[in-house]
């Protein structure tokens, strides 16, 4: 969980600026090689000589000299091994604070990551995260950056800003979303309306200030390999890397559900939790202030799909654009990590009665369908609560959001909606155990729910 990590990644400051400009690039695998060639030759030398000390010795017949030296072989043999193991495992030193390095130089090459040549990305890559340096560091600068920015500010913020692009969301979407970023790192966004979820996330990138363009995945099949070598979410990751303090989302757009069980299957671990790095090839590695989000219209869902990630159901209304003329407040990921440390947790946590309600559902769900929620589903139920409370939502709304970003969306898959639907009606049993006056966002999956139950039952007759 992310309110439990705090940070345990992020490289400590240490020196100034002066000591900043006199970094010297690490050493490259050929200086380490060379090391290592010459550790050898030494220890080979050392061998040949202690050899022919015990021939030597062994021509005199001295037992306890030839045990002694003898001895001493041995020691050198095991001091060459360890020698050798510790050089090839350890790898060359990268930039620790690569943002406070990026804002003195202005080589748009500046950027050290070594890359195994049959994973090299265009040289191009980073011109665009360098080159939209200057914005980033009025934003960011540590005289202007926002050191304790609510999640409840946050959401106002935003929700203004999208207001002036043409895009108005309410307070109440606004806290699922962000507290969806603390919950896990594969976030889906689906809407009825047309263009709608490519609106909203496009504003959510630029107010988190995201220059990686949004990333089309096409219809062909890809492995986890490919697409962790797709050249722009290579590019979000370098981002993500060049700026620890920023929230990074890599927005994935036309990838099926089959195609996302085959890609994210190995980055399971990751995804479903939200304190995880996870390494990439050559010297790339996917840090904690990195997400990503697919636009997705389908209603399949793997069962680890359902486990691990949450699913957004969006709505909106466009608008005309104006000009944003208040002071923009950004939330950097410090802040966002910082909202999730509180006193008592209890203020903000599922009562036991509304637990019961869920626990309820569940009996009642069981009834129709193979249905149960796993103990990694309710710790991110627990989770997605917490922060939308933290957000300045109420109990029941963050029940609500919890309904249909986790409970709600693996029903589409189940074929046996339809005995569900004929005997009962499930719309009628959420009213029923919840306040119907906050269930905004279920509503919207139930409606979906049903529209999946009347195509079943069309199928049957």
């Amino acid at each position: 969980m992310l309110k439990e990590n705090i940070r345990e990644e992020q490289p400590e400051q240490k020196g100034t600026k002066e000591e900043h400009s006199e970094f010297q690039p690490p050493k490259t695998f050929f200086k380490r090689k060379t090391k290592i060639c010459f550790v050898v030759f030494c220890f080979f030398y050392l061998n040949a000589l202690i050899g022919y000390t015990m021939y030597r010795l062994w021509e005199n017949k001295t037992l306890p000299q030839i045990l002694v030296v003898s001895f001493v072989a041995v020691v050198f043999n095991f001091a060459l091994i360890a020698c050798l193991i510790h050089l090839l495992r350890n790898k060359p030193m990268i930039v620790a604070d690569v943002s406070d390095l990026l804002r003195e130089i202005d080589c748009p090459n500046a950027y050290p990551v070594e890359i195994k040549k049959e994973d090299a990305v265009e040289e191009d890559l980073l011109e665009d995260v360098i080159a939209e340096k200057g914005s980033y560091e009025e934003i960011y600068n540590p005289q202007g950056q926002v050191k304790s920015l609510s999640l409840a500010d946050a959401c106002t913020q935003f929700c203004a800003y999208s207001a002036t692009r043409g895009l108005l969301v309410d307070y109440s979407t606004a806290r699922v979303f962000f507290s969806a970023l603390t919950t896990t790192k594969l976030i889906l966004i689906r809407s009825i309306q047309e263009n709608l979820a490519k609106k909203f996330i496009t504003i959510a990138k630029e107010y988190f200030s995201n220059q990686t363009p949004l990333i089309f995945i096409d219809s062909q099949m890809m492995t986890n390999r490919q697409f962790l070598n797709h050249p722009l979410f290579r590019q979000a990751v370098e981002e993500a890397n060049a700026f620890p303090d920023r929230i990074t989302l890599a927005v994935l757009d036309g990838m099926s559900m089959s195609q996302m069980d085959k890609i994210f299957a190995p980055m399971m671990p990751f995804i479903g939790k939200v304190e995880k790095t996870w390494p990439m090839s050559g010297e790339m590695t996917i840090p904690q202030n990195f997400w990503m989000v697919a636009l997705t219209e389908e209603n399949e869902y793997s069962k680890d799909l359902a486990m691990n990630t949450l699913t957004l159901e969006l709505d909106g209304r466009f608008a005309e654009e104006t000009e944003f003329t208040e002071e923009l407040k950004l939330l950097s990921y410090s802040n966002l990590v910082d909202n999730l440390v509180v006193d008592d947790d209890f203020l903000y946590s599922i009562s036991e009665e509304d637990w019961k309600k869920l626990d309820e559902l569940e009996d009642y769900l069981q009834r129709y369908a193979r249905f149960h929620l796993e103990n990694r589903s309710t710790n991110q139920m627990e989770d997605f609560a917490f922060a939308y409370m933290i957000a300045g939502g109420e109990e029941k709304d963050a029940l609500d959001g919890v309904l249909a970003c986790k409970i709600l969306p693996p029903l589409l898959q189940n074929s046996e909606l339809t005995s569900m639907e004929k005997e009962d009606n499930l719309s009628a049993k959420i009213e029923e155990l919840f306040d119907p006056d906050h269930l905004q966002h279920s509503r919207k999956v139930l409606k979906r729910v049903q529209k999946k139950a009347e195509g079943l039952k069309n199928d049957v007759v």
